[in-house]
């Protein structure tokens, strides 16, 4: 699964990108790359599953998430 973090500049994106991720992304303002990572989703029933289920790998989920440079926000009120 793919995830993008999207919000205004400032709001904290690349902040709970390197959370979620144990990324060391540099918050650099006014970027044009999005930060790609990947985190893992912790289950602890899959131990359990794997005991009954006869297969060569278990391997957990993950998520790829991706942070998007700051939208700056159009003129005008809503």
């Amino acid at each position: 699964m793919e995830c993008g973090i999207v919000g205004l500049p400032g709001a904290g994106q690349t902040t709970l990108f390197n959370a979620l991720t144990a990324g060391h992304a540099s918050i650099v303002p006014g970027a044009s790359k999005p930060n790609v990572g990947v985190a893992a989703v912790p289950d602890p029933r899959l131990a359990l599953v794997a005991r009954f289920v006869d297969t060569r790998k278990v391997t957990p989920a993950t998520i790829t998430l991706v942070d998007i440079p700051g939208i700056h926000a159009c003129g005008g009120a809503a």
